[in-house]
């Protein structure tokens, strides 16, 4: 199990980033794009008839007999011995069965609907699961995009700031010709910048609609920043929601069925099994004095089967005897593999998110300093002690170092959406409780 001996304060913070005007726009909240995107799924929707299907068949009572009734009236004339005459003479018919099997797979019924209901539950669990996690993927990546967005706006600020500066150096005869073209250039690169960020977030925003059938305006919120992760907590939400993932449930659940089943192909092919045939009949012929010739008759069977075939090696009961083994050997690999494919996921997420964390130590010390580096740089330029291509890398030296943090907080949330998704827990959750 991966563990951490120090003991990390979550810190969530807001990525202040300035904005031109404050949006009127509602924020949406991720429950809602979910929800939205639910009431679309047709995933879901036969999921649903599934589960209504299976508790439809568990209403079934297999041990209860069967009863059979019918009924006939026929009429007839004797028209050989009496030519043109027209009497008829009807003959009335009834019948009632009642049949009744029972045997020890009998008892087993219940259980098998049961399970394969909780299967059919586990099956729309799984489908509204993944539908959250595709959803809440996508929400935070359209914020992350948001955010390179704001990013991308910001550096065009910056460019457009140090042309206007270069401008007025230049017509002051401080600057030269060659740092006037260089800054420009550098402006108009920060706009195909900018119209490419742009670009990303809209096609994004197009998918996440056709995604969530949302179709009005709507604002995003802020994107959260992890500067640091309780490894403890990561660890207790490990073990504690692992037994819980549908997929694990699942696993276990069918290696249930599959030996109920195992049980119910024992009985059928060796277990004896008792049934009863009872049958009553009534009949009525009406004759040539217009009196009735009436019968009323029962009778029962008992049958009792003991199967022998299976055995003997060679017979299809034998080999359904060995197959249902063979199953229920394949059902606990199913578990087993869930489990530990789960598992080495989640692994994975932790080792990820630890270097993302760790990284942005580093990359919040290089923006300090890429800033303050930026500030001293121009304070040169405008003195004449430094280039323009000195002002040029610091510039481009903070916008990548203000790039880098907005890319690593999106990979730090977007891989808490993983791990949330993994344990099958809401991201929000998941932030809640590192921020305890």
């Amino acid at each position: 199990m991966f563990t951490k001996k120090r003991f990390l304060v979550v810190l969530i913070c807001i990525l202040l980033i300035p904005l031109a005007s404050v949006s009127s726009l509602a924020v949406l909240s991720l429950d809602e794009a979910v929800n939205s995107a639910i009431a679309k799924s047709y995933t879901v929707k036969t999921a649903q008839n599934n589960l209504r299907r299976e508790e439809n068949n568990s209403l079934v009572k297999s041990y209860l007999p069967t009863l059979s009734a019918s009924g006939s009236v026929n009429e007839s004339a004797d028209l050989l011995h009496n030519p043109g005459d027209d009497l008829k003479y009807p003959t009335i018919h009834f019948s009632a069965g009642l049949t009744w099997k029972f045997g020890s797979n009998n008892l087993l019924v219940k259980s098998t609907g049961a399970i394969s209901t909780l299967i059919s539950e586990i099956a729309l669990e799984r489908a509204v699961n993944t539908i959250y996690s595709d959803v809440s993927t996508a929400y935070y990546n359209l914020i992350s995009l948001k955010a390179k967005l704001l990013d991308a706006e910001d550096a065009l600020k910056t460019a457009r700031f140090t042309y206007e500066r270069t401008n007025a150096m230049y017509e002051g005869s401080r600057a030269t010709r060659l740092s006037l073209l260089q800054a420009e250039i550098t402006y108009n690169d920060s706009e195909i910048s900018l119209e490419t960020a742009r670009n990303n977030f809209e096609n994004a925003l197009v998918d996440f609609r056709i995604l969530t059938g949302l179709e009005g305006d709507f604002d995003l919120p802020t994107m959260p920043s992890l500067e640091s992760l309780d490894w403890e907590r990561l660890d207790a939400l490990f073990e504690e929601n692992l037994p819980r993932v549908s997929s694990v449930r699942q696993a276990e659940a069918t290696l249930e069925l599959q030996e109920l089943n195992r049980k119910n192909t024992l009985v059928e092919n060796r277990m004896p099994s008792l049934s009863v045939n009872s049958n009553l009949t009534y009949g009525a012929v009406k004759m040539q004095d217009r009196s009735f010739d009436q019968s009323l008759d029962f009778f029962a069977t008992a049958t009792v089967t003991i199967p022998l075939d299976s055995y003997l090696p060679w017979t299809s009961s034998a080999a359904a005897v060995k197959n249902s083994d063979i199953t229920v050997d394949n059902a606990k690999i199913s578990l087993d593999s869930a489990r530990d494919t789960l598992r080495d996921s989640l692994r994975s997420c932790l080792n990820t998110l630890e270097s993302y964390v760790m990284r942005r130590e580093n990359l919040s010390t290089h923006l300090s300093l890429a800033r303050e580096n930026y500030d001293a740089t121009l304070d040169a330029y405008e003195k004449g002690y430094l280039s323009y291509n000195d002002l040029n890398t610091a510039r481009t030296s903070y916008d990548t170092a203000r790039r880098n943090i907005t890319t690593n907080d999106a990979s730090i949330v977007s891989t808490l959406c993983r791990f949330s998704s993994l344990l099958e827990l809401r991201v929000e959750y998941v932030l809640d409780e590192l921020s305890k």
